[in-house]
């Protein structure tokens, strides 16, 4: 598997455009929130050192480190997804002859995807933490990128609907207890990173309104 971080931007989108299973929906979410975190990351490296943000430095420094740390994390679930996705793969296509072979089938796919709900819950997590401190830039960073942090905010957001997406079609899968705990604690992610990109949104065109 060509690892994402080696590849073009052309590159990737042409293999997530092509008939082959992956790149797919959870690879292009966490691709989508590593592009949300680069206009964070913009943002706060604009404020960053700045006097007249002087009041905010530590908080500012700290948020930079810690969307290093996202983004590092995103591009690397890329990968995952894409290497997850791959055992469900191999699990569909397990002979169903059988009773036995079906049972046998059916086991092997529920505990692929299992697997495969990690990457998209961890991508989920992802922009939420990310959404968390996208929202406090709105309040802190230099407000000349006041709608680069939009941007952001709604990369994540998308990024964040389309992760919890994949998570739904595996919990859908696993069922059970397991199945409805990942659901939920994938509808709660998704409802927080949605209102904190409301809120950024609902920031940035008030600003914008006419005096």
């Amino acid at each position: 598997m060509h690892p994402a971080r080696e590849d073009t931007l052309a590159g990737f989108l042409n293999r997530a455009a092509s008939a082959t299973p992956t790149p797919g929906g959870g690879a292009v979410a966490a691709a989508g929130g590593a592009l949300g975190v680069s206009m964070a990351l913009m943002a706060a490296r604009f404020t960053q050192g700045k006097k007249k943000f002087a009041a905010v430095a530590e908080e500012i420094d700290s948020s930079i480190l810690s969307l290093e740390t996202l983004s590092t994390e995103l591009l690397a679930l890329i990968d995952a997804d894409m290497a997850a996705y791959a055992g469900v793969g191999a699990a569909y296509a397990l002979p169903k002859t059988s009773d036995a072979e079906k049972a046998s089938r059916k086991a092997a796919v529920r505990s692929a995807c299992i697997e495969a709900a990690a990457p998209p819950a961890a991508i989920l997590a992802a922009c939420l933490k990310s959404l968390r401190i996208t929202a406090r830039l709105a309040a802190i960073a230099n407000p000349m990128l006041l709608s680069d942090v939009g941007v952001a905010a709604e990369m994540l957001s998308a990024a964040a609907a389309a992760a919890f997406l994949n998570v739904k079609v595996n919990a859908d899968v696993i069922r059970g207890d397991e199945g409805g705990r990942l659901l939920q604690d994938a509808r709660t992610a998704l409802a927080e990173s949605r209102s904190l990109a409301a809120a950024v949104s609902e920031k940035i065109l008030g600003n914008s309104e006419p005096s």
